[in-house]
């Protein structure tokens, strides 16, 4: 096997400098963020670059499948739950994978600056418009559904929405009970009701004949279908 000849960045710190300097020469306000958590056992450089509305670009060297190269990469933004989104480029369209480059590592700053504002910036720019569009669906999805549940939890005769026992998140499914228990026996429990989204609510329920009939006759009632 041939050998490999030493990376240009012999330590993280001397990454995040170049870094710093690539940043300074992009058009528009950037910040480089080197890599806080170096890895001894690796011997790829990694950081990114910010720029002031957020857009992000992941930055490593010498990686093990690039060995000698620079690769730039769009960095995604994740939602409110901490998850990414996927994006598609128009109904039926494939989904959207984020753009990257790879360039020498011998390039100078300028060059890699130069590279990435002709090669890089605008695809990156048109994928983070999609993704910020996005995010903010999911984030308005997700706080209309926790609305919902809200709302359901309360009709059921509680203060807040139940929550899961060990994480705390809300649990998406709340348990009705006859509101005359006050011992909360289970053989008291009249439904459960599943919000599955904003305006998606699944009920489970067991009834006798004639509490059955009179939720029939309740379903069929202006009250219900005008709420």
């Amino acid at each position: 096997m041939k050998p490999q000849p030493p990376p240009v960045f012999a330590t993280e710190q001397a990454f995040g400098l170049f870094l710093v300097s690539v940043a300074a020469l992009l058009p528009g306000k950037w910040t480089a963020i080197p890599n806080p958590h170096p890895d001894h056992f690796r011997d790829d450089r990694s950081g990114q670059l910010r720029r002031e509305d957020g857009l992000t670009l992941d930055a490593t060297a010498n990686s093990y499948s690039a060995r000698g190269k620079i690769v730039l990469s769009y960095a995604r933004p994740r939602d409110g739950k901490g998850e990414y989104v996927a994006v598609y480029a128009g109904t039926g369209a494939d989904k959207v994978e984020n753009p990257s480059i790879g360039c020498n590592e011998t390039k100078t700053a300028e060059q890699v600056a130069r590279d990435i504002e002709r090669r890089l910036l605008a695809d990156a720019e048109c994928v983070h418009a999609l993704v910020v569009e996005q995010i903010a669906k999911a984030d308005d999805y997700a706080a209309r559904h926790l609305a919902a549940l809200l709302t359901i939890a309360q009709a059921a005769g509680m203060a807040d929405v139940p929550r899961q026992y060990k994480s705390n998140e809300p649990r998406y499914v709340v348990n009705v009970t006859d509101p005359r228990d006050k011992a909360h026996d289970p053989r008291r429990w009249l439904a459960d009701v599943e919000v599955r989204g904003p305006d998606c609510i699944h009920f489970t329920l067991d009834a006798k004949c004639g509490q059955a009939a009179a939720l029939i006759a309740f379903l069929r009632s202006p009250a219900y279908l005008n709420a």
